[in-house]
Formats: structure tokens, sequence, C-alpha cells
């Protein structure tokens, strides 16, 4: 069995216990809010609208695409579908 009772090591033991005693824990400071959070909601919400109802509404559109543009319905739905897609795409930008 090997037992090590040096004076280096003990020194070294007791500026690690000293060390510990020394650290101080501190809590990250954060900025005060200056309002320019309620910017970027109110433009949030004012560009979800512009985004989704395309989307959403996009079916009762594709019927009024198909009997103003005499075309097939594969043609017609891109219309439809390029909307989605880009959102889709550029919202990761």
């Amino acid at each position: 069995m090997f037992t090590s009772s040096s004076p280096e090591h003990e020194v070294q033991a007791e500026r690690l216990s000293t060390s510990n005693n020394k650290v101080k824990k501190t809590e990250p400071e954060y900025e005060t809010d200056t309002g320019y959070a309620w910017v970027i909601l109110v433009a949030c919400s004012l560009i979800m609208p512009v985004a989704v109802i395309p989307m959403t509404t996009s079916g009762m559109f594709y019927v009024e695409f198909l009997s103003s543009f005499p075309q097939y319905g594969q043609l017609t739905l891109w219309a439809c579908s390029l909307n989605a897609a880009l959102v889709y795409l550029i919202g990761k930008f």
C-alpha cells in the first residue's frame, strides 16, 4: 500500500482547500429592458398574420385559380405552395 506524506503533497492539499474558500459565486448581470423588446413583440405580432393567413387560405384561392387560369392542377398549385415554401425557407434567417 502506498502512502504519501511528503511535504509537497501537504502544501498542495492546503492550497486547494484555501483556494476553494476564496471562490465567490457571482450572479450574471443582466441589462434592464429599455423598451426595445416591446418593439420586437409588436413587429412579430404584425408580421405573423401576413405570413400565416395566405398559407391557411390557399385552399380557397386554389379553386379560384383553377377557374381563372386554364392550366393543369399541378401548375396552379405552385401559386399556393410557393408562399408556404418561402416562409419556411426564409424563416431560418
